[in-house]
C-alpha cells in the first residue's frame, strides 16, 4: 500500500470538489424570466435550484471521498509504526533466550 499514493489522491479529489462548486449553474434563472406568466418559468427556477443542489452535492461527495482516504493513509502509517515498535520490543529473535 502506498499511503502516498492515497495522500495524493486525496488532494485530487478534494480539488475536484472545489472545482465543482466553481461550476456555475446553466442560466436557468434567465430562462425562467424571459418567460414570466407561463408555467415553464416556474419549472425554470425549480430546475436551476435543483442543478446547483446537484452539484454541491457531488462537489461534497467527492471532498468526503478525499476526507477518507487521507484518514486511511494516516491510519495505514500509525498501524505501520505501531507495529514495528512492538516487533523492537521483542529484541534480536535470531538470539537464544538466556
Amino acid at each position: 500500500m502506498n499511503t502516498g499514493s492515497l495522500a495524493d489522491t486525496a488532494t485530487h479529489l478534494h480539488s475536484l470538489g472545489a472545482s465543482i462548486r466553481g461550476i456555475e449553474a446553466p442560466a436557468f434563472g434567465a430562462i425562467g424570466n424571459s418567460l414570466a406568466g407561463f408555467e415553464t418559468a416556474s419549472a425554470a427556477a425549480r430546475v436551476d435550484g435543483s442543478v446547483k443542489q446537484a452539484l454541491t452535492t457531488i462537489a461534497g461527495r467527492h471532498e468526503q471521498f478525499g476526507d477518507a482516504l487521507e484518514s486511511a493513509s494516516i491510519a495505514i502509517i500509525n498501524a505501520d509504526y505501531v507495529a514495528a515498535r512492538l516487533l523492537e520490543s521483542l529484541g534480536d529473535l535470531n538470539q537464544r533466550p538466556e
